[in-house]
C-alpha cells in the first residue's frame, strides 16, 4: 500500500513541478510583454512631447489651452478619468452592435468605415 501511495505522491509532485515551470515561463513572457508596452508608451510620450513643443513654438496655444482641451476630450464620454472611451458602433449593413476593437462586423462581415485617424488606437 505504501508503494502505491509513494507512486501517487511522486506523480503529484511531478505535476506540481510541471505546473510551476509552466507558470514561470508564462511570467517571463508576461514581463517581456509589459516591457514592450512600456517601450511603446515611452516612444509615444516622446512623440507627443515633440509635437507639443512644435505646436507651442508655431502658434498661440498655451499649456492652459492644452489642459482645457484634454479635459474636454476626457469628458466627452461623461467621465473625467484620464481615459478616452468610445461607445459601441452599429454596423451600417446589418444594424447589429459592433465592437470598437474590430473593423469588420462579426455578424455579417461588413467592414466599418473609418471615423478618423485615431480609430486604430482608441477602440
Amino acid at each position: 500500500m505504501s508503494l502505491i501511495w509513494e507512486m501517487y505522491q511522486q506523480g503529484r509532485i511531478a505535476k506540481a513541478e510541471s505546473t510551476a515551470h509552466h507558470s514561470a515561463e508564462k511570467a517571463v513572457d508576461a514581463a517581456a510583454m509589459v516591457q514592450q508596452f512600456q517601450d511603446k508608451i515611452d516612444k509615444l510620450v516622446l512623440i507627443n512631447m515633440a509635437i507639443w513643443e512644435l505646436l507651442k513654438e508655431s502658434s498661440n496655444v498655451t499649456e492652459d489651452d492644452l489642459i482645457e482641451k484634454i479635459k474636454e476630450i476626457d469628458l466627452s464620454d461623461g467621465k473625467l478619468d484620464g481615459k478616452v472611451r468610445h461607445t459601441a458602433i452599429t454596423c451600417t449593413q446589418c444594424g447589429r452592435t459592433m465592437s470598437n476593437k474590430h473593423r469588420r462586423c462579426l455578424y455579417c462581415g461588413h467592414e466599418a468605415e473609418s471615423q478618423g485617424p485615431f480609430d486604430s488606437v482608441t477602440g
